[in-house]
């Protein structure tokens, strides 16, 4: 789940999970989220930074990486 310290929120890992079974989990849990790559698809972000927005890389669908901003 979503917990709250000093302002930043930690989440929770989808790494390792189907795109389809992230994309639930998070939006199920109420966390922001975008995703940067799919496969071999790129997407432009912007560059605001929110520490509570994760940004994930689908590889074989699956999410191989997540990271916050």
């Amino acid at each position: 789940m979503v917990e709250e310290r000093n302002n930043m929120t930690t989440t929770l890992n989808v790494v390792g999970k189907t795109k389809a079974e992230a994309i639930q989990i998070l939006n199920d849990a109420g966390v922001a989220f975008r995703i940067m790559q799919d496969e071999e698809q790129s997407f432009v972000g912007t560059c605001d930074w929110r520490p509570e927005r994760l940004n994930l890389t689908i590889k074989d669908g699956l999410v191989t990486v997540q990271r916050n901003g």
